[in-house]
Order: C-alpha cells, then structure tokens, then sequence
C-alpha cells in the first residue's frame, strides 16, 4: 500500500481501524434532476449552496466557482494546508457559504464542474484558515486564526479541531465534537495522524517551532511544547509542517531565517510510542542563507512505491538563475533538491501532488498570467495565475515548460490548494480520483477550481477476483492462544466497506463470536477481533464470505467463493492464583507462609502472610507485598478498609537517606530512618511531589495529614516546614520566618486566615512574601517577618509594596491609638490609618514635626492626606485634623484650624 503510510487507517493494522474504501461505482447524475434540484433550493431559501454553474470569460482558464464574500483568503496563505480530500468516490471540500455565512462541508460534482454545500457547518469564525485530514474514517478540520507575514502568535484565539464520522449509505458527515490544540492565533498551522491514532499539530510560536498532540483517540489534546532542538529557535516568519511516513513516524519540518550559517530548511522524526518530546536531531534537507523561506508543503510515497518524502519548498534567492521554488526529496537518510522554476519565473506559493497512477509528481504554483489577459506576465506577489509544472517520479526534473490550469483573465488569482491524499490511488482510496486544485481570486472573493478527470487506470479495467493467500490461524492448527486474532491475507487491495462482521465470521459449532473486523490496506489483511478471549480446547471455523454479498477488492470484483477453515485452541492451563503468583516470583523473600490465602475482604481482596510480611490483593490493586513499618502504618489506618486503601506497589526503596515509599489506592506511605513512616495523601500529597518529593525543599513528612482544621482544613509537617490545605484555598506552603510569624498570630484561626499561595521570592534585598485569605506577610533579612493587612496594606500597595519609598516594614501593624487608630513603620517611615482619615503616609521631616506635636494624640490629630508639594523649591506640606505642616528650604512652620 502505498501514500499516507500508518498514519491513516488504511496504512494501520490496529484494531478499530477501517480501510479507505475504494473507489464507488456511480451512475452518472441525471442533469435533469440536478436542474429540478437546484430550483426546489431556490423555491424554498435552503441553506445549501446550490451549485454554481461554470461560466468562462476569453482567456479564462478552469472554473470560477462558489463566493466566498464575507471571508478573506479561504484556500488559505501558506501552502502547507489542505482543503480538498476525496472520499467514497466524490471529492470533498471545505469552502464558505456566503447565505450562512459559515464554513463547511461541500460536495464536488464533476457533471456539472460545481459544488453544493451539504449544510454541514466546520467553522463559524470568518477570516480563519484550515487544514482538512481525511483518514479514511473519520474527517478532521483545524481551524485557526492567523496573523499576517512577519507577526508574532497573539494569545488568547483559539485553534480548534472538529472531527466527523462519514456514513456511505446517506453520504453525509456528523460532527463527533470539537477540541482546542492551543489557545495562540498564528501564521501557519497542520495537523497530520500517526500509526497509533494520535493527531499532531505544529505551528511557530515565540520564534519557536510548536507541537501538540492528541491521545490515541484522536481528540484529546495534551500541552503545547516547543521542538527540543536549538535549531527549532527560528525568526517570526518561519513555518512548519507535518507528515506521517513510513508506517511509524511523523515527520517536521520547518524553515530557519535568522540570517546565520544555519539558516536553512529542517527535518526531524518521531518514532510512534516514543515520548512526546523525542525527536530526533534535526537535519538540513537544504541549508546557507537564503536556501529557505517561509513555504513548505509535504508528501509521502510508501515503500511500495518508492519509499520517499516529497517537500515543496521556497527559498528566498534573488538572482535570475537561481531556483525560487524547489522539490525536495528524501529516500533513506539522504535529501536532494530539484529546481521546479527559477527566481526568473516568478513562481509562488507552490504545492505538490502525487499522481501514483500516472506515476507523477504534479507540481502546482502561482506564476504570471499568460499573455493577451489584464496584467499579462506582471510578476507580483498579489497573484497571478494558477500553472502546472509535473515530471516523472524515478526521474525527477523539471523544465520552464508548464501548463495554465487557473487563469481569470481579468483579475490575480492566488493561493492554490488540494489534498493531503496521493491522487489515483487505490491504496490511499483515490483510485479513479482524477485531481482537483482550488484556488482563490481574492479582487472578486470567488473560488476557482481546476478539475483533472483522468485516471481511470489508463488501460483494461480489472476483472479478476481477488483470493484470500494465506489465513492465520493456518487451517487445521492446534494449540491456538486463547487470545489469537483471526486474519486473512488477500491477493490485491481489497474494499474496506466490504469488509465487516457480516463478510468476515467465526463460530464455536453453530454459535457466532462476537467479534470486531477491521481492514489494513498496507498489508491488505483483514483481522477478526474475538469480543473476549476464546474457550480453551475448543474448534473455530472462520469464513471469510465470497459472491455479490461478500468481501470484493477496490475495482469492485467479489471473491469468488466462501473461504472457510478451522483451528482448534490449547486446552486450559492450571490457574495460579496472583498471590501465588506474586510469592513465586519473589523467590521466597518473604520466608515460609504463616497462613494459607485468605478471602472475602473489601472489593473481593485476599491476603497471605509469611514469616517477614504479607501479599494483599484486590482484582483492582493486583498483588503487593506489604511489611515492616509502612505496613505498619497502614495497619493503623485500618489496612484496606482505610482511607488509603490497598496498595498498588510493592515498597520502592533508592530515597534519599535511606528512604522508601509505597503507594496505595488512596495515596502513599513514605518512610526514612529519621522521619518514621507516615501518611502522604490528597492536595497536600500533590503539592509536596510539586516541591520534588523529599528530595525538596521540605524534606520527608514527620507527621501524616492531621485534619479537624477550621473549615475542613488540614496540614502536614515536614523536617523543614508544613504544607496547609483547606477546601476554599488550596494547599500551600509554610516555612521558615514567615511560618513563625503566621504561628504568632494563631495560624489558620487568627487574624490572617490561612494562606493562599506558598511563599514568592525575587524580591529586593532578598525579600519573601505570602499570601493570606486576610493579608500577607513580608520578610527581608533585614527587616524580618512582619504583617501586612488592611488599609495599611493598600496604601503600601499604592506606594509600590518594598519597592517604593517605605521598603519594608519593621513592625506589624501597632493599634491601641486614640480613636481607635492603627499605624504600621516601615524602613522609611510609617501608615498611619484611623477610621476618620483612612491610611496616610507619614515620613521624613513632617513625621519628625509631627512627632514633636504628640502624634495623633497632639493638636494636628491624624494626617488627613500625604505630603504634597507647595513650591518648585522643594517645599512639600501634609494636612492633618488640626492643621497643616508646612517644610521648606527655610524651615518649617504650622498652619492651625
């Protein structure tokens, strides 16, 4: 098989997965009723777009069609995107309804050279582009907001993924739901599929080339991260792309312009199954300055056929001679590059199709219009016309020669699209495909397209039924795994959708097997996935169905006749129980058993002792090994019918100091010879492995989570602090100064409350602080632990916290000042805060006079405001309840009230 390799069902021999089908026999549309059609539309205001007839102006090439009015530069700007994909014989698109003013699904219908929307919605956001993946069973459309050449990602614009199942009987697409892959509008985004069923996507973020990738479901997007790589640091305008090649990688690769020797055009891997972030080191498929620019569009040929990636790239050379638009080619290890057109030719924006039929590499690309047109020969990065430039796929060379397939002869048209698929391909389900382009006349907002119909085998049409070669399990085997699949090897590529439960078949006598079938066209073996294990000793027949209403290959010719074999399975082994399991494996560490196996606990677990400790099990848990002082420990709790439940591990030992841990259903119990074994559970569990276990900040637990907390608190101790969590503030930190200062004010039932983040630091001079529900507490070496809540607390917030003219404080707040007054020093001074004047700053000279008038207990009473200046000499005054201090360069005098 050949094309999109693993990446796609039909290159996957998983269960779950579904072959492509090939190509669907069609009658050929009566235009009568399309014309009935279009006019009931018409008559009844339906939102489907009703088709666009072609019309051709002179000098006009290919088809104008649909509007796309309401959105700009639909087919997208940069050519690593798909818009097109063919499906159950019908090519699909993804376009904009102007009447809903909506993007979605449209049908291609070469009858008529037009395209009808299905009324199926995939975007609601105008001005957005997309790249469309079409797996062969499910649809997926990324959907994103885009910044302009040169601009850097913008948050807060999120990329979405929409996925669709696809039912051939009713020929119609069902959303199945939407994910977001990251929340950054960007320049260029893909998507591509590996072996396992996960989705990648990359994009360039923050001069960084960006990945994100989904779990095997295809839909639920992890954390975006960066390539590994220096070499993925690249400049605002670079791109990349993805593609799935050689049954198990996905393949990257991005443009470098930052104007040094390692500018270039860059290629990494990851092996499906291996960690996300393990890629490997970047190679330059072409490398010096200038070598690349900001297009790159990719194919892949499978080993069938060549075993090769395809690159469309741009490079950003000036001169006449030199190539402007290349095609590069990877087989084994080694890249080359082929000159598609010249600096001179004024080529752009260029993708690359695969025709595995005619055994060509199509190359489609903007140059100028062809003569006797509006703007004839003008090269100009607004458009121009849509040309063909193909060479042959074992001999790769292009000439200037080249063929205009979009031409509107009186405006630029631009940014030409396809699909992802190889075209003309029964192993990627395009066989008969033909080709089809679409393009963009922006002037007018109106698609184009161009239409290739060939590909119809180029020759004698396929008669010959396909054989079943080889069958697994062999006829007439014996022994056979309980666990076995049932697959069939066929003779040529088979059709998917003839492949189901009701034309592949095992039964137990005269009793059916439930079973899931599935199709890999790579290897063209369709598997049969019992529901449950197989009974011991026993005969299957499988049958794999022939005639009109069994199993046929893509060209549509039926298996000749049934295919049917039997195979018998091992009889039953003598069952070992999993504690039993578990003591043998151990090589009887533990000693002689104590006490036979023992049933009927909690969630149908068991237990046996021996002389140096037990084996617990529950059919959740497995069997573990429990002893010495963390069993213990989780004795005290109540064993299993504690809040930490049975254990999932046995003890891992390796700790710091000695240390060992074992975890539990509800948490671990973590041991050191200084510490003892205690508890370690929940939010506070959580927030210690975030500090990096004992090999952190706070060390090992010395107490296990004590509750009884106001509000459903609790807390924990470590040797070097405590963590303290309640339902409505998390668990946090508390260490060293500013715990003690919190002990000071009665912990979680004083003042403050309990805290609300763990300690910041990065502050002047060294300086700390945390949060609490009712304040904070700030530190410095200098100053000490100290409070800061209230009135006080904003109007030092007001002044710039440390930073600013007060630094730190010195003192909590003091009360017990007349009229109920509060004040609080500060390295520079003091607040000063009573009910009547609110908080004011009191500093410098003014305090100094102040002071002498007996404070808020003298005549001037509170300050009623700060210092204000009264003069360009420096003369600054404060107001108070009795009067006003004024300072100046002469002295200082008080104004009474």
């Amino acid at each position: 098989m050949r094309g999109r390799g693993s990446s796609t069902p039909w290159r996957q021999a998983r269960p779950g997965a579904h072959r492509l089908a090939g190509h669907r026999r069609r009658r050929v549309p009566d235009l009568r009723l399309h014309a009935w059609l279009a006019a009931l539309l018409v008559v009844l205001g339906a939102v489907l777009v009703a088709p666009v007839p072609a019309t051709a102006e002179t000098g006009d090439v290919g088809v104008e069609g649909p509007s796309h009015a309401g959105t700009g530069t639909p087919t997208g700007t940069k050519r690593a995107n798909s818009s097109l994909w063919f499906n159950d014989g019908a090519w699909w698109g993804n376009l904009w309804n102007t009447t809903t003013s909506d993007f979605e699904i449209f049908r291609f219908d070469p009858a008529t050279n037009s395209w009808t929307s299905t009324g199926v919605l995939t975007e609601t956001r105008a001005n957005t582009h997309h790249d469309v993946l079409w797996d062969g069973t499910t649809l997926y459309v990324a959907s994103y907001r885009f910044v302009n050449d040169g601009l850097p990602a913008e948050p807060g614009f999120p990329t979405n993924m929409r996925r669709y199942s696809y039912d051939p009987g009713s020929e119609k697409y069902t959303l199945l739901g939407s994910t977001q892959i990251n929340d950054s509008k960007v320049e260029l985004l893909t998507i591509d599929k590996d072996s396992s069923g996960r989705v990648w996507a990359t994009w360039q973020q923050g001069n960084q080339i960006y990945l994100n990738v989904t779990g095997t479901d295809g839909a639920t997007w992890g954390t975006p991260f960066a390539h590994p790589s220096a070499l993925g640091n690249v400049s605002v305008d670079d791109t990349s792309a993805l593609i799935a090649f050689d049954g198990n990688k996905m393949g990257l690769m991005w443009s470098r312009q930052i104007g040094d020797a390692t500018d270039g055009v860059y290629w990494s891997y990851h092996v499906d199954g291996a960690a996300d972030s393990a890629w490997t080191d970047p190679v330059a498929a072409v490398s010096g300055q200038r070598s690349g620019d900001d297009h790159v569009y990719l194919k892949w040929l499978d080993a069938s056929a060549g075993g090769k990636v395809f690159a469309a790239i741009k490079t950003s050379n000036t001169s006449a001679s030199q190539p402007l638009i290349q095609l590069l080619a990877l087989s084994g290890t080694t890249w080359s590059a082929h000159t598609i057109a010249t600096v001179s030719e004024c080529p752009n924006r260029v993708i690359v199709l695969l025709d595995e039929h005619a055994q060509k590499v199509r190359t489609f690309a903007t140059y100028p219009k062809p003569g006797g047109v509006l703007n004839a020969g003008v090269c100009s990065t607004s458009g121009g016309a849509i040309y063909e430039k193909s060479s042959p796929l074992d001999t790769i060379s292009f000439t200037t020669e080249k063929t205009a397939r979009i031409v509107d002869a009186d405006q630029y048209v631009h940014n030409v699209t396809s699909t992802k698929q190889n075209v003309n391909s029964a192993d990627w389900g395009t066989a008969n495909s033909g080709l089809l382009v679409l393009a963009d006349a922006n002037a007018t907002s109106r698609y184009w397209h161009y239409f290739d119909p060939t590909g119809e085998g180029g020759g004698s049409t396929d008669t010959t039924p396909p054989t079943v070669t080889t069958t697994a399990p062999a006829a007439g085997a014996t022994g056979v795994a309980v666990t076995a699949n049932v697959t069939g090897t066929f003779s040529e590529g088979m059709d998917a959708a003839t492949i189901t439960s009701s034309t592949f078949m095992l039964r137990a006598g005269t009793t059916a097997v439930p079973a899931t079938v599935t199709y890999s066209g790579t290897d063209r073996v369709a598997t049969l996935n019992p529901g449950a294990d197989l009974a011991a000793g026993t005969q299957y027949t499988a049958t794999i169905k022939g005639g009109t209403s069994g199993v046929k290959d893509a060209a549509g010719n039926a298996l000749a006749a049934d295919r049917t074999w039997t195979f018998t399975t091992a009889a039953a082994q003598p069952v070992q129980s999993p504690i039993a399991a578990k003591a043998e494996s151990l090589n009887g560490a533990l000693g002689a058993a104590t006490t036979p196996e023992v049933y009927g606990l909690k969630d149908n677990g068991g237990y046996q002792c021996f002389e140096r400790g037990c084996i617990m099990y529950s059919p959740a848990s497995g069997a573990h090994v429990t002893l010495g002082a963390i069993r213990a420990k989780w004795a005290s709790t109540g064993f299993e019918n504690g809040p930490l439940g049975y254990p999932v591990t046995d003890e891992i030992g390796g700790l710091k100091d000695g240390g060992v841990f074992q975890n539990y259903q509800g948490g671990a119990i973590i041991f050191s010879p200084a510490t003892g074994a205690n508890i370690s559970m929940g939010p506070i569990r959580e927030k210690w492995a975030s500090t990096g276990f004992e090999n952190g900040a706070l060390g090992y637990p010395v107490s296990d989570v004590v509750g009884g907390l106001r509000d459903g608190g609790a807390f924990q101790n470590y040797q070097r602090g405590a963590i303290i969590y309640s339902p409505a503030t998390g668990a946090h930190i508390s260490i060293g100064a500013i715990r003690e200062k919190w002990a000071s004010t009665g912990y979680e039932n004083g003042r403050l409350g309990y805290p609300v983040t763990d300690e910041i630091g990065g502050l002047k001079d060294g300086g700390v602080f945390q949060n609490y529900e009712r304040g904070a507490i700030i530190y410095s070496p200098a100053t000490g632990a100290h409070l800061s809540i209230g009135a006080i607390r904003d109007r030092w917030a007001a002044t710039g916290f440390e930073n600013g003219r007060l630094g730190y404080p010195v003192t909590d707040d003091i009360g017990g000042l007349k009229n109920g007054g509060v004040f609080q020093n500060y390295q520079g001074g003091a607040i000063i805060w009573s009910a009547a004047t609110g908080a004011q700053i009191s500093v410098g000279a003014i305090r100094t006079i102040w002071a002498s008038t007996g404070y808020e207990s003298g005549r001037l009473g509170y300050p009623t405001s700060g210092e204000y200046a009264t003069g360009n000499d420096g003369s600054v005054a404060q107001d108070y309840q009795g009067g006003v201090i004024h300072v100046g360069p002469n002295g200082y005098y008080i104004t009474w009230r």
